[in-house]
């Protein structure tokens, strides 16, 4: 599962990985909210594995870009 939060707010999910490719795919993408000019934003990308999972995650990797547009 993948939860994005603002400080305590949750921005995104928690979802399954695989909903989170699939909802970036639509032609605006994710949206997280609103950056003014010269505002510093951190965000924090937490990923937790099912409880049950055994070793299929050992040695895996998943690779994505943040792509950060202006209107």
């Amino acid at each position: 599962e993948i939860t994005i939060k603002d400080g305590s707010t949750i921005l995104y999910g928690p979802k399954k990985l695989s909903q989170f490719f699939t909802d970036s795919q639509n032609g605006s993408g994710i949206f997280l909210n609103k950056i003014n000019p010269r505002v510093n934003k951190t965000y924090g990308f937490m990923v937790r594995f099912p409880i049950l999972a055994g070793n299929e995650f050992q040695e895996k990797s998943v690779i994505f870009d943040l792509k950060i547009s202006g209107v």
